[in-house]
């Protein structure tokens, strides 16, 4: 960089650049002016500094242009920092005056060696830094109060991860000074078990310019099992030997178990079992399998097939299991005692104390209270601590602590300890059928067990708004005593419904008590299929709204039809008790009929309700009447009036026409129609000789009465013809 100012103006040559230096060594500043005039000085981080002999002095001539500055026995309170070359104006006027860029002097402080830090937990160098197979996880890398920062690299086993994203920030308590952190995200498979993990730092002010931390990798994995020594030909007892190994690769160390199909027990926790000599009682299948905390390997299967004779055998002597191990862990201490009463859902420890060199390791096992005896493996620590104390805990336990010495594992077996759990009932949910389905008809048997110490004092099943308590019958439904089960403290309810249908369907709840609490569990009851005989019967509900339907139906009937006789909707259908059929003349041809005074009515233009009272007609008044030959459908009547009775000459008569038809029919043949219309035309002309030839009126009518006649013409339906 030059300077601003007239031709021969002075000018940097040289300036001061980044650098570094150990504690307590010298190093140099080098500031070179040409065309030097002014007077040289340095400043650090904004302060000017002045010239001592044995800390700060000049490395070369001032005078011609050399401000370069030696810095001895640098520190880091002192002398880290940013440092400035600077040169006064030649001439007041002149304004030539020179500051050069800041330079960054580090003072190299040697940083702490690497942490490495797993799942927030530092892991001190050798030990094991546990992590999933194939699984991805962070494994964290710092080192701190170092300056400059480190650089920080990783290996897994011998070579380089690269591409590990490194932060540096400067630590709280100390801005001078760095703290360098690298986080390796990496994914750890089975292969990389027991390799090394190690984290570098490099920095200068190491003396051998790099330090690490090492850990070893713990990577778990579920086991995997081979079997050695199957046999393979024939086998001579009290001949031959077999000795079978079950090998398991798995992390961490699997537990070996030996079963012989057919038998309930475990034959063996040990990885080799041997038959010397080969026993006839040693023939049969045998199981080898290995689990950890990761999982369960695969079951591999050997059988084992003796030929013999049939002879004499002393069993006394004969060993299923030789074991050539001497000298085991000897056991000090296992308790608290040899009985062990622990509350429902509380917290309950045992221990178990071993000598031995090396140090044992332990195994705590349970062996369940049942016909099975079925054996857990609890633990693999010196202390097993249950934190939740349920049923399931009770049973025998045992401490079983072994070592390794010559690489043969020697183990020893303690004393059982009886765990006793006490509490409120609780339902082993895992063995009880959720689920139940039968077929309709069929008997459905609901049971539950459960586990209660004391016994339980009251059991009651329940569904709907019904209650059963065990030991009683109710119908369809039994509730069985409360059975004891082969399991210690437990119990079975049982609920045996007969005869089910689909109104069985649903939930039924078991509420067992003592004087502990209680406990409550439902069991789903599905009922399938769809047998007639067993059929659903109706609800009461649904008689009970098809009788109301019918009543409410049965009275709207009864109003429609006193409303239709009410307005004489029926007048086709009622007859009038009064109105004497008429006798028939002339081979059925004509006729006559009477109309009591009731049936005739005049004419106004009132409504039917307030039309006036029937007038009365004289006794001998009839009614001509025509019928066609073979015709039944009609008979009309027309009913002659006397006109003194009458009300601006308008007569008013009911007319009814009997529902009579051909066949049940209205319906006229065609040759019936023109009969009809020809007997019509007689009537009319009939009419008008009565008009002219009042002689010609039917007999019995006085002549002085006046008679009219009328013609009433009824528009059918689409199934009937008339004309009247």
């Amino acid at each position: 960089m030059k300077a601003k100012g007239s031709h021969g103006a002075q000018q940097f040559e040289k300036q001061p650049e980044y650098t570094e230096v150990n504690p307590g060594q010298e190093t140099r500043l080098t500031c070179k002016i040409f065309n030097k005039k002014g007077q040289c000085s340095w400043q650090k981080d904004g302060k000017p500094v002045g010239i001592y002999l044995g800390k700060y002095e000049w490395a070369g001539n001032p005078d011609v242009g050399d401000c370069s500055l030696r810095i001895l026995n640098a520190a880091l309170e002192y002398d880290d920092g940013e440092w400035e070359c600077q040169l006064t104006a030649s001439d007041f006027a002149a304004q030539d005056a020179l500051t050069s860029r800041p330079m960054k002097l580090v003072v190299r402080v040697p940083p702490n060696a690497p942490q490495v830090e797993y799942n927030g937990t530092y892991i001190p160098t050798g030990r094991n830094v546990t992590a999933p197979n194939d699984k991805r996880v962070a494994v964290k890398c710092t080192s701190r109060y170092g300056n400059p920062p480190p650089y920080i690299k990783w290996f897994v086993g011998d070579e380089e991860v690269f591409g590990v994203n490194q932060t540096n920030k400067t630590e709280d308590d100390n801005p001078k000074k760095w703290a360098a952190t690298s986080i390796l995200d990496y994914t750890f498979h089975k292969g990389l078990n027991g390799k090394r993990l190690r984290c570098v730092a490099v920095h200068e002010a190491y003396p051998t310019k790099s330090r690490d931390t090492q850990v070893l990798l713990d990577v778990q994995y579920g086991p995997q099992v081979t079997l050695e020594g199957a046999p393979e030909g024939d086998l001579e007892e009290n001949k031959d030997e077999v000795t079978l190994s079950c090998l398991a690769d798995a992390n961490p160390t699997a537990t070996i178990m030996w079963r012989k199909i057919g038998k309930t027990d475990v034959y063996s926790f040990q990885p080799t079992i041997q038959f010397k000599p080969l026993n006839r009682r040693n023939a049969g299948s045998y199981t080898c399998e290995a689990s950890n905390i990761v999982g369960k390997s695969q079951v591999i299967n050997v059988d084992i097939d003796v030929k013999y004779v049939y002879g004499i055998i002393n069993y006394f002597s004969f060993s299923s299991v030789c074991c050539n191990i001497t000298d085991p862990p000897k056991i000090t201490r296992v308790g608290p005692d040899r009985t062990v009463v622990a509350s429902l859902y509380n917290r309950t420890v045992l221990v178990c104390e071993a000598e031995g060199n090396p140090p044992p390791s332990y195994q705590w096992l349970q062996k369940t209270n049942t016909a099975e005896e079925t054996v857990y493996v609890r633990g693999a620590e010196q202390t097993l601590v249950i934190h939740n104390v349920t049923y399931e805990y009770q049973g025998s336990y045992f401490c079983k602590a072994s070592n390794v010495i010559s690489g043969v594992e020697r183990t020893i077996q303690s004393d059982e300890i009886n765990l006793s759990v006490m509490g409120a009932p609780q339902v082993l949910r895992h063995a009880v059928e959720r689920e139940i389905a039968v077929e309709r008809g069929s008997e459905a048997i609901l049971s539950v067990l459960f586990c209660s110490n004391p016994g339980p004092s009251k059991a009651i099943w329940e569904w709907g708004s019904m209650k059963l308590e065990a030991g009683y019958e109710m119908g369809r439904f039994t509730a069985e005593k409360i059975e004891k089960s082969q399991r210690s403290d437990c119990y079975e309810a049982k609920l045996r419904i007969a005869r089910t249908d689909s109104a069985d369907s649903r939930h039924y709840y078991l509420n067992i008590e003592n004087n502990k609490g209680n406990d409550k569990y439902s069991v789903i009851l599905q009922v399938r299929g769809l047998d007639i005989l067993f059929a659903d019967p109706l609800s009461m509900a649904t008689v009970i709204s098809v009788i109301i339907g019918c009543l409410i139906l049965l009275v709207i009937v009864v109003l429609i039809i006193l409303y239709a006789f009410k307005a004489e909707k029926w007048c086709f259908s009622r007859h009038h008790p009064h109105i004497h059929h008429p006798h028939v003349h002339n081979n059925g041809k004509t006729g006559f009929a009477s109309i009591p005074q009731t049936e005739l009515h005049l004419g106004h233009h009132q409504s039917r309700k307030t039309r006036p009272p029937d007038p009365a007609l004289p006794a001998d008044y009839h009614i001509m009447k025509q019928q066609p030959r073979n015709e039944r459908s009609f008979r009309g009547r027309a009913y002659p009036v006397d006109p003194t009775l009458m009300k601006k000459d308008i007569n008013y008569a009911d007319l009814q026409l009997p529902k009579t038809s051909n066949n049940g029919s209205m319906k006229k043949s065609n040759r019936a129609h023109h009969q009809q219309q020809q007997q019509l035309q007689q009537q009319q002309q009939q009419h008008q000789q009565h008009q002219h030839h009042p002689s010609a009126m039917p007999r019995n009518i006085p002549p002085n009465v006046r008679t009219d006649y009328a013609e009433i013409q009824f528009k059918p339906r689409s199934n009937e013809q008339a004309e009247v």
